[in-house]
């Protein structure tokens, strides 16, 4: 259907019958009839998802307009997958083709797995400078691997939790900080501070009950720190606010103020209290949840 070099293609047979897609004019020939070729554009899928899908071309064998190749895979761990008999394609445009081999492969050059569409994945030759780039990329992810592994289990967990609160993932950073309390090797002031992180993190994805375990907690054991009960105070009064307490708010941010009366998270929420709803924050306790603990 249609016209020009893009045009939309119906597959009338096969497990990809009814389905259809925008591609290059070359006919897709009614979809895949053998089923191990139907999975050959999931399996390229599932490499590319596995961060599997580049490496270096091990084996390549010509056989007339096809290819059988072993793509030595670089990733999380190194392993060898191999395609047999892929269809050689001009270049990583649409083919029709569930998986085709881009012309250009050599044997020990570079090599990635690109998705094209819906239904095409092709493997193409992956430039000598990219694959230095993802080499690199790669020996950094290693190190930072060992150098935690080196690590106490609290402060590995202090520090995997901080990295996934830098990124957004605030359920991620609960679980990091968690595993460090339960290693149980870091120290009471350690403790205070994954109980703390992971308060600030609970706020952030609404576990309230947590958070105000957490801070209770802090306050309990670190009567001699101000700085920490004040961060304890503030994100526990942050909590008891979303869940409607707003006199238990209102006292943990009076009592924030007589440790730290210049504290200027405390007056603001406290203010807001004080002004009424239309005073409050975003609802989830972000003015004041404050920083993770050592940020």
């Amino acid at each position: 259907e249609g016209g020009g070099a893009m045009v939309r293609w119906t597959f009338t047979e096969g497990p990809m019958r009814g389905r259809a897609y925008h591609g290059s004019a070359q006919a897709p020939a009614g979809g895949p009839r053998d089923p191990e070729e139907g999975r050959q554009r999931a399996r390229a899928g599932r490499l590319v998802k596995e961060g599997r899908h580049w490496g270096r071309v091990r084996a390549l064998r010509r056989a007339g307009q096809s290819r059988t190749l072993e793509l030595e895979v670089r990733g999380e761990a190194g392993d060898v997958e191999r395609f047999e008999a892929l269809p050689v394609v001009p270049d990583a445009a649409e083919s029709g083709q569930e998986l085709g081999a881009c012309e250009g492969l050599e044997q020990g050059g570079w090599a990635v797995v690109k998705l094209v569409s819906q239904f095409t994945a092709v493997i193409a030759e992956m430039p000598a400078e990219a694959a230095a780039a993802e080499l690199g990329a790669l020996e950094r992810r290693q190190r930072r691997r060992d150098e935690l592994a080196q690590l106490s289990g609290a402060e590995r967990g202090r520090r995997v939790g901080n990295a996934a609160v830098a990124r957004g993932d605030f359920f991620r950073a609960v679980d990091a900080y968690s595993q460090g309390l339960e290693a149980g090797d870091g120290g009471e002031e350690l403790a205070a501070t994954l109980r703390l992180n992971r308060a600030w993190a609970a706020l952030k994805v609404g576990d309230l009950e947590q958070c105000c375990q957490d801070c209770t907690a802090v306050l309990e054991t670190s009567a001699g720190d101000t700085v920490a009960r004040c961060k304890a105070l503030l994100r526990r009064g942050a909590a008891l606010r979303e869940r409607g307490d707003r006199g238990g708010a209102a006292e943990d941010f009076e009592k924030c103020l007589q440790l730290e009366p210049e504290n200027v998270d405390a007056r603001s929420l406290l203010q807001a209290l004080e002004d009424g709803p239309s005073g409050s924050d975003d609802g989830r306790g972000q003015r004041g949840a404050g920083p993770p603990w050592d940020e």
